[in-house]
């Protein structure tokens, strides 16, 4: 991942210290970053996929995988599972060549997506494929149960979290690809 993160910090033509400076993180800590001794968070991740202007994923995936194919096994998903963070997400998209992205997510109990509610470009939906969550857009908190969906423009802060004792699984869909 972190020979990923420096590519295409070089091929945006950035110092390490122009990134850090944009994500809120040191210099050291983004090399350390780059030279693959560290691993960011996921709030690091998105801030550099924001940077960087990709999806998450795309720190995960090689050019070669899955090119310009539209199947997808399951046990050939791209897998991303942070340190400090206990969900899965699974791309169930080939790539990110299209004009969306579905992502899996497993949310373990009392977990959320994200610390705060958070904003990007496009629009969201959201499938409840095994569980209860908690969905907050704007001010508004919604509970959703297994089969609900919920769509919404992604520009609205928004987070899901699991109030319940067990796993919950998501579908989202997002376009443009921004995960």
């Amino acid at each position: 991942m972190g020979e990923r993160i420096r590519k295409l910090r070089k091929e945006k033509g950035l110092t390490l210290k122009d990134v850090s400076g944009r994500i809120a993180v040191t210099s050291s800590m983004l090399s350390s970053v780059e030279m693959g001794c560290r691993n960011p968070s996921l709030g690091t991740l998105r801030k550099l996929a924001r940077v960087f202007e990709v999806p998450i994923f795309h720190f995960l995936m090689s050019e070669a995988e899955h090119p310009g194919k539209g199947l997808v096994r399951k046990e050939d998903r791209k897998r991303l599972q942070l340190p400090n963070n206990n969900l899965t997400y699974e791309l169930l998209t080939p790539d990110f060549k299209g004009k969306m992205e579905v992502v899996l997510t497993r949310i373990p109990p009392g977990e959320a997506s994200s610390a705060e509610p958070m904003t990007h470009a496009g629009e969201e939906w959201n499938y409840v494929v095994q569980g209860d969550v908690e969905l907050t857009v704007g001010d508004t908190t919604y509970t959703l149960e297994e089969g609900d969906s919920y769509y919404h423009h992604a520009e609205v802060p928004h987070r899901i979290h699991n109030p319940a004792e067990a796993q919950a699984v998501v579908i989202t869909a997002i376009t443009p690809p921004r995960f």
